[in-house]
Order: C-alpha cells, then sequence, then structure tokens
C-alpha cells in the first residue's frame, strides 16, 4: 500500500503511520531495514530510490491517531460523494462501520419495494393475490423496513455507533432522519433518536443546513420529538406525584397508628394504676 508502519508486537495489531504526508512512496516498497539502534529505518522501493526514516522524539498516542485516522476517512468519503456521483457508497470504510449504511441500503430498498407491491396490488383487478415474497427478505418477511432498522441500531453499542455515524456518508444521513422521523411518531427509544439526530446535525451542519428538502424533515421530526419528550415528562411528573402522595399518605397513617397505641398504652397504665390503689 505504499506506506511504512511499525506494528505493537504485544497486541499483534499495526498501530499507526509514522509519517503521513510523506509516508507514501512512487512506488511499491520492495525492501527495509531496521537498524541496531531502532533509530531509523532504510527502504528501497520500484523507483530505484533508498529513503532513510528517522524516528523523532514526538509523543504519539495511539487514540488520538486512530480519531485522526477516521476523520481522513469521513473528509475523503465526502470528498468523493461531491466530486463523483457515481462512487460506490461506504467505499474505503471498515465492515464494522461500514455495516450500518448497508442496512438502510436494505431497508431503503425494501421500502421500494413495498410500495410498489401496493402501488400494483391498486391497480390488479384481484387485489387478494399476493406476489411471491423475495427470497432477499424472507428472513425479516412481514416486518416494515423503520422497524428492520431500529432493531439493528439498538443492538449497537453507544462507542460503535458514533464511530459509525462519523463515517457515514451524506446520502444515508438523509435516509437515516426519514427513518428518525419514524421512530419519532411511534415514540421507539426516544432518548436513542435524540442522541442521534443531535450527533448528525453536528456533525452534518453545514450539508443539512443548505439543503432544502431537509427542512420539511426536520420540521416534523423536532416537533414530534418535542412531543414525545413532554409526554414522558408529564408522565415522569404523574408518577412522582403519586409517589410523593403514597409516602404522605403512608407516613399519616403510620402517625395514626403509633399515635392511636400510645392512647391505648396509656389507658391501659391508667386501669393498672387505679388497680393499684384498690
Amino acid at each position: 500500500d505504499k506506506l511504512l508502519k511499525y506494528w505493537d508486537g504485544d497486541k499483534e495489531r499495526a498501530c499507526i503511520t509514522p509519517v503521513r504526508e510523506y509516508s507514501k512512496t512512487e512506488r511499491a516498497s520492495w525492501r527495509d531495514v531496521i537498524s541496531n539502534s531502532g533509530k531509523f529505518v532504510v527502504t528501497g522501493s520500484h523507483d530505484k530510490l533508498i529513503r532513510v526514516w528517522e524516528k523523532t522524539d514526538e509523543l504519539l498516542f495511539l487514540e488520538e491517531e486512530q480519531e485522526k485516522e477516521l476523520e481522513a476517512i469521513y473528509e475523503k468519503g465526502i470528498a468523493d460523494m461531491l466530486s463523483r456521483s457515481d462512487a460506490p457508497i461506504g467505499s474505503g470504510v471498515a465492515d464494522a462501520e461500514a455495516e450500518e449504511a448497508n442496512l438502510i441500503d436494505v431497508a431503503d430498498h425494501e421500502r421500494g419495494t413495498f410500495r410498489a407491491y401496493y402501488e400494483e396490488r391498486a391497480a390488479s383487478r384481484n387485489p387478494e393475490s399476493l406476489p411471491p415474497c423475495a427470497a432477499r427478505y424472507s428472513g425479516h418477511a412481514g416486518s416494515k423496513s423503520g422497524a428492520y432498522v431500529f432493531r439493528k441500531v439498538e443492538k449497537v453499542r453507544s462507542t460503535g455507533l458514533f464511530d459509525a455515524l462519523l463515517v457515514l456518508p451524506f446520502g444515508k444521513v438523509v435516509s437515516l432522519l426519514v427513518y428518525l422521523n419514524e421512530w419519532a411518531l411511534r415514540e421507539w427509544n426516544t432518548v436513542l433518536v435524540s442522541r442521534i439526530m443531535f450527533f448528525l446535525l453536528k456533525t452534518h451542519h453545514h450539508q443539512i443546513a443548505t439543503n432544502r428538502t431537509m427542512r420539511a424533515v426536520l420540521i416534523r421530526l423536532r416537533t414530534r420529538l418535542r412531543g414525545a419528550i413532554r409526554r414522558q415528562k408529564e408522565e415522569i411528573g404523574y408518577n412522582i406525584a403519586g409517589q410523593f402522595i403514597k409516602r404522605n399518605h403512608e407516613a399519616k397513617t403510620a402517625a395514626d397508628i403509633y399515635a392511636k397505641v400510645q392512647e391505648d398504652e396509656a389507658k391501659v397504665w391508667e386501669k393498672i394504676v387505679g388497680l393499684e390503689k384498690k
């Protein structure tokens, strides 16, 4: 891949590329030799050049370098999408991070299949005759595309979800916002829907702000999310008020019982004193 990398021997994985801007050679590298002190590396490439790579004293942090690589992948995907309309979606993205984009593709195709089916059924003379189910969707036949995507997204961990959303192409972000609108209408995991929406707005703010077609979708999504959050707030407030009334009732009942026991005890002592006087 024309890159000079070093490996972590403990975890047996590639760490980072030491020199990002200058590590790409004109031709593939044929040979590399490490010095005895480990201070520099000499490479010989197909372009008949010998290069010396020296180790610097700059501190490198693996997590920061991985974040930079993710940002570079994301920016490269945006640039490819803007320059080439026929570029493959999700190119250069790892399988785990591209899984969500593939799920949205499947769900979009299924939604189009259902739309075509309902149009054909309405135009047909015999509405009861059902077309044969495609083998690709037989595993989740009978489930809507929005519910299918929601089940898959809900199973993703929070850390992996944000990494996948970070490298998601903007074309798939538009489709995901449509599904978020449907989930907000059905009030499915409002917390998850809100987190995904805020992350997408923060990441793709400029693209979404300049897209006129997204305005109506965002307005409906905002209205439905506010309604769902308001209903949950009222429900939580009603439950808290009910618990408060219940605690007050229990405390008052316990106080009445304790006072009655004290009165009964006082009467018993009065009777005992009266018997002793007699």
